[in-house]
């Protein structure tokens, strides 16, 4: 047993906001599809546009295969997109072209090369 000669009044811990601001995922994929007239999910490639029977490529898909990790609902995630961008065959080509259109507009929120993102569906 402890020595009760010093004691400390003892303060019950309240709850703190320990959670950063952050991106919310899905509101940031629908700016990024707007604004470029793409989708992220069932992704055409430039050279693939018009053509017919092209690979399905889907974004999310490939970030949950890849770089989330834990995911849950609702969850937090990084995108490396640092990494994503600048370590060669870390990511493929039509990754790389969403990639570089999210680091153009949230370039400014990145945190030691990645975006930390809200999930939650």
């Amino acid at each position: 047993m402890k020595n009760m000669k010093n004691k400390v009044a003892l303060k019950k811990p309240k709850k703190i906001e320990v959670v950063p601001k952050m991106i919310d995922y899905h509101d940031m994929i629908e700016y990024i599809e707007q604004k470029y007239n793409i989708e992220v999910r069932g992704y055409v490639r430039k050279e693939d546009m018009g053509k017919k029977n092209v690979e399905y490529l889907d974004y999310w898909h490939w970030l949950l295969d890849h770089c989330f990790d834990g995911m849950g609902n609702p969850s937090t995630q990084f995108i490396p997109v640092y990494n994503m961008l600048n370590d060669e065959g870390w990511a493929p080509d039509w990754v790389i072209e969403i990639t570089t259109l999210i680091d153009k507009e949230f370039h400014k929120d990145l945190d030691d090369g990645a975006l930390q993102v809200w999930i939650s569906w």
